[in-house]
């Protein structure tokens, strides 16, 4: 009896061990803070993360061309949360911050864009939405 309760008690130690570390994982799609839009982070075959619009809340032309455009890109594994050494662009303005994910939980992302050093920078908070 003891068997398999360490059994069980193993295997599920174990799945939990898995779907937290893939909890950590940025790939998906995501709201971003302003709900305006959403974007599908996935993992390159080079192991890195790059970010594209896939929605966009405005019906107006000039944002509607945004869908497609890649908003990320080279993303790192730092360690369990953060990924660094990625570049953002903001449509909006037309230019490339360094950038910073840290995941906060299975369905919550910070996103910090900065120049030169992170400490001068902003951070957005974006939900998962699949």
């Amino acid at each position: 009896m003891k068997l398999i309760f360490r059994g069980i008690a193993l295997l599920l130690l174990s799945m939990s061990f898995v779907m937290s570390s893939r909890a950590q994982e940025p790939s998906g799609v995501w709201l971003t803070q302003d709900k305006d839009a959403q974007v599908e982070i996935y993992k390159t075959t080079a192991g890195s993360y790059e970010g594209k619009i896939i929605w966009v809340k405005s019906t107006k032309p000039e944002v509607q061309k945004r869908l497609g455009t890649k908003i990320l890109t080279a993303f790192k594994k730092k360690d369990a949360k953060t990924y660094e050494s990625g570049k953002i662009y903001h449509p909006g303005q037309n230019k490339h911050y360094d950038g910073i994910i840290t995941m906060k939980s299975n369905n919550q992302l910070n996103l910090r864009g900065y120049v030169g050093t992170p400490m001068l920078g902003q951070t957005q908070n974006w939900t998962r939405v699949k």
